[in-house]
C-alpha cells in the first residue's frame, strides 16, 4: 500500500491516503530461511535485523523510499534544501545498511540496487526541477528592467 500511495503522490500530486502512524513495525532485514514460523513460535525465534542484502531488502528499501516520498510532500515547496538533505540522508542510510556489499554478479541484487537508485534519482530530479522553476520566478535584475523597455522604444 505504501508503494502505491507514494507512486500516486509523486505521479499525480494527490495527498497521501495512509494514516500518519501504524500499529505494526516493518519486517526485519533477514532471509526467508532464518524465520521459524509456527503457531507456537516464541518472540526469541525472530531473526535479528541485519545489515547487508537479504531476502527482505527489496521490500524494506521500497517502503523507506515511499515513506521518504510522503515526508518530502509534507514539507513546504520552498524547503528545497531540507528536501535535498533528507534525500541525501536516505541515500547514505540505504547504502550503509543494504547496498555497501552488494554483489553485482547476482542479477537480483544488481536489479534491486539499480531500481532503488532510479527511484532516488527521480526524487532528485524533481527537486532540481523545482529549483530551476523557482529561479525562473525570481524578479528580474533592475538593470535588465531598464534595458528591456529601451529596446521596445
Amino acid at each position: 500500500m505504501c508503494n502505491l500511495d507514494a507512486w500516486a503522490l509523486s505521479s499525480y500530486g494527490v495527498a497521501s491516503s495512509l494514516p500518519a502512524a501504524t500499529d505494526t513495525a516493518p519486517p526485519h532485514n533477514a532471509n526467508d530461511g532464518d524465520w521459524h514460523a509456527s503457531r507456537f513460535a516464541k518472540p526469541s525465534s525472530v531473526p535479528q535485523n541485519t545489515i547487508g542484502f537479504k531476502d527482505m531488502t527489496f521490500v524494506l528499501v521500497q517502503r523507506e523510499i515511499s515513506d521518504l516520498t510522503r515526508a518530502l510532500s509534507r514539507l513546504e515547496s520552498n524547503g528545497l534544501e531540507a528536501k535535498e538533505k533528507m534525500l541525501n540522508d536516505m541515500d547514505l542510510s540505504l547504502t550503509t545498511r543494504y547496498f555497501s556489499k552488494i554483489d553485482r554478479n547476482n542479477a537480483s541484487q544488481a536489479i534491486i540496487g539499480t531500481f532503488a537508485r532510479i527511484r532516488l534519482s527521480s526524487l532528485r530530479l524533481t527537486i532540481q526541477y523545482r529549483r530551476s522553476e523557482r529561479g525562473k520566478l525570481q524578479p528580474p535584475v533592475p538593470e535588465r528592467q531598464q534595458y528591456v523597455p529601451s529596446l521596445r522604444w
